[in-house]
């Protein structure tokens, strides 16, 4: 990685050319980053940084639209905006080099409901309860008392674990094709309909700020892999996973 990021913010046509002409140490070979390269560096319990390029066009545009990740927030959307999305905007970028990280290996057991990912060597719930919506509280709690596939070791997993099912290189749905019960919710794009396509995950986010006991959890949208933060109640759906033993 480089260790100092651009000290420009740029277009993310800039952003690619930026890193590919970049020598460091007599070292060429520069890239902008995937956006699960980028992840490895988001620090969730900080907000600070600002807004950094991957190289992943994003789906439903990819001529004009492009991923990112906000550290200040640890997010890489807003609800239902695309506009963040652009890839005219200007935007950091910390450039890296070597293989990249690759996909996940999916296989769905059709009899079990489960799609095991072997290079991960995780295991996510695919039935139908995940049409279903809950709090997060519930969500842990449905998790933890699930008997799936002849397991019952299920937890709700954390942002990290289930950015690991996500494509990219798809929109609505931007999961792995392996899944067959999947959040599609077509072109309508208000605020309510993305959020139907989000699932919780365990990770916390924080209280909010005059509210004591309303609190916050990292949610995943299907729609497009993107991440978000909801308050603890609202209904969200759910996808368990366990580690394969």
């Amino acid at each position: 990685w480089q260790t100092n990021p651009s000290s420009n913010r740029l277009s993310w046509s800039a952003a690619m050319d930026y890193c590919q002409a970049l020598t460091i140490d007599g070292e060429s070979g520069w890239r902008v980053p995937t956006f699960q390269e980028l992840q490895t560096h988001n620090d969730l319990s900080k907000h600070n940084g600002g807004k950094y390029w991957s190289s992943i066009e994003y789906p439903y545009d990819s001529n004009k639209m492009a991923y990112y990740i906000d550290f200040s927030q640890g997010f890489s959307a807003d609800y239902g905006d695309r506009s963040g999305f652009e890839k005219s905007n200007r935007y950091h970028v910390r450039c890296v080099k070597g293989d990249k990280i690759p996909h996940g290996t999916f296989t769905r057991d059709d009899a079990k409901e489960i799609v095991t990912d072997s290079s991960t060597q995780l295991m996510w719930e695919d039935d139908a309860h995940i049409e279903r919506t809950s709090g997060v509280e519930n969500a842990i709690q449905y998790c933890e008392n699930l008997s799936l596939g002849g397991y019952t070791d299920w937890h709700l997993p954390n942002l990290n674990e289930i950015y690991t099912i996500a494509d990219r290189s798809h929109y609505d749905a931007a999961v792995d094709a392996a899944f067959t019960h999947t959040l599609s919710i077509g072109e309508n794009n208000n605020e309510t309909a993305y959020r139907a396509a989000n699932y919780w995950t365990s990770t916390y986010y924080g209280q909010h700020p005059s509210l004591k006991q309303v609190h916050y959890y990292r949610t995943f949208n299907e729609r497009d892999a993107a991440s978000h933060r909801c308050r603890y109640y609202m209904g969200m759906h759910t996808r368990c996973v366990r580690a394969v033993k």
